[in-house]
């Protein structure tokens, strides 16, 4: 992905320009300066990072302009149709990437450190499922063969607790009882005993740049060994668990985005 990085109070200024009056899903309150002179010191540092890293471009009679491809990706974070937040657990430190999407832009934003995001563009949704996946450190080509089945939400969680009390063989005859055997209940196995490499996928409708709905998936395991797990729906406690074979993570995403169209539908 091509992108450009940005220090906070360019991305303060910027947010500015297109009227924004949040991020969706970001809380970093110096993006969005509360009193007057908090914004003067913010936008006036931004507007000077701006002209040092050369996004400001000569325009007529010797006036300066934005970058139209910058103001673009803002805009399209300033005003998002769908955010997509991939969050993964590290060495203690949780690291994030959004990705919001409005008509056919998909938009990748990340925090570099404390005081840099980075923001960019991708050509599809096909690329920003690959993106998730590496986020994620999944390789779904690399997963064990296909497997998908529903248990009870705390069922499972009974099948978690037995593994972090080191009963796995209680825990895989449990897991064969549903069909879930030979490389598909090691490798399940193996991903809940490894709780540190956990992650999770949300995906989320945007209105007037707030989150008013969203879908979330855990994913379990390291590369070649993941799994997919989420709510049914929001009427039960039941969760479907997959392999995250080839197409599982879009078939997921298109399935979250259609359930969320539904008010009230959130799981």
């Amino acid at each position: 992905m091509d992108g450009i990085t940005l220090d906070v109070a360019e991305l303060a200024y910027l947010l500015a320009v297109v009227d924004a009056r949040s991020l969706a899903g970001v809380d970093d309150p110096r993006l969005f300066p509360a009193t007057p002179d908090e914004q003067d010191a913010i936008f006036s540092a931004g507007l000077k990072a701006l002209k040092e890293h050369g996004h400001l471009k000569p325009a007529e009679r010797g006036s300066m302009r934005l970058d139209d491809g910058l103001i673009y990706l803002v805009s399209v974070l300033a005003q998002p149709e769908h955010v997509i937040l991939t969050l993964r657990d590290r060495d203690g430190a949780r690291q994030v990437v959004f990705h919001y999407l409005a008509g056919p832009a998909v938009i990748e934003l990340s925090a570099q450190s404390n005081e840099h995001y980075r923001v960019g563009m991708l050509p599809d949704l096909a690329a920003m499922t690959t993106r998730i996946a590496e986020m994620l450190s999944v390789s779904p080509a690399k997963q064990p063969e296909p497997a998908t089945f529903t248990i009870g939400g705390p069922l499972f969680g009974a099948i978690k607790g037995l593994i972090a009390e080191g009963k796995a063989d209680q825990a895989a005859s449990t897991l064969k009882s549903f069909g879930v055997n030979g490389l598909n209940g090691d490798a399940l196995l193996e991903a809940l005993r490894a709780p540190d490499t956990s992650g999770n996928v949300i995906v989320a409708k945007v209105v007037n740049g707030q989150i008013e709905d969203g879908r979330r998936a855990s994913v379990l395991g390291r590369a070649g060994r993941a799994w997919l797990v989420n709510r049914v729906d929001a009427e039960t406690t039941a969760v479907r668990v997959q392999a995250i074979a080839p197409g599982i993570l879009t078939e997921v995403m298109d399935e979250f985005f259609s359930a969320i169209q539904v008010p009230g539908k959130t799981a």
